[in-house]
C-alpha cells in the first residue's frame, strides 16, 4: 500500500499551526496549533536539543497518523520534501518509531508529492480548517519522545 505524506505549516514557524495529511485514497489529517508547538519547542530547548524539534516532531507526527490507518505493515511510504538535507533522518526516525509501535515499513523515502496528491490537499484543508483533523497535543508527542533514544543530528 503507496502512503503519501504532505505537511502545511512548517514546524519551526511556531506563530502558525500545522497539519500532517496522510493518504492512500483515504486520508488522515493531524492538526498542531501554535501553542502546542511552542510547548514542544520549549521541551527541545530544556532537553538541549533545539535542532531536532522540527525533524523529530515531524516524524512523531508521521508516525501518530500512520498508527490511525491501523496498519501493521506499509510497503511505500512517500513524504514530501520538507526538510532538505535531513531526508534520511526523518526516514530512520519515522521507521525506529512505527517500530517501536509494532509497525513495519518496507520502502521510505522523501521526494515532491506534488499539487495533484490527496496529502497535499488534506493537509491544506485541516490547515485551513482544523475540524477536519484529529487535533494533537504536546503532551501526546512529547510522551512519544520519552524514553526513546532517537538519532542525534
Amino acid at each position: 500500500m503507496k502512503i503519501e505524506i504532505d505537511q502545511s505549516g512548517k514546524l519551526e514557524r511556531t506563530s502558525i499551526p500545522t497539519a500532517v495529511g496522510i493518504s492512500n485514497g483515504l486520508s488522515v489529517t493531524l492538526f498542531i496549533s501554535s501553542t502546542e508547538k511552542k510547548v514542544i519547542q520549549r521541551h527541545f530547548r530544556n532537553i538541549k536539543k533545539p535542532k531536532l524539534f522540527s525533524i523529530l516532531t515531524f516524524s512523531v507526527l508521521i508516525t501518530l497518523g500512520l498508527a490511525l490507518l491501523k496498519k501493521k505493515k506499509f510497503s511505500e511510504i512517500v513524504i514530501d520534501r520538507e526538510y532538505p538535507g535531513y531526508e534520511n533522518i526523518v526516514c530512520e526516525q519515522v521507521k525506529f518509531f512505527c517500530s517501536l509501535r509494532g509497525i513495519e515499513i518496507e520502502n521510505i523515502y522523501v521526494k515532491e508529492v506534488g499539487r495533484k496528491s490527496n496529502s497535499h490537499w488534506a493537509a491544506l484543508g485541516a490547515y485551513r480548517d482544523k475540524k477536519q483533523a484529529t487535533e494533537m497535543k504536546a503532551k501526546d508527542i512529547i510522551e512519544e519522545l520519552k524514553n526513546k533514544k532517537p538519532r542525534s543530528a
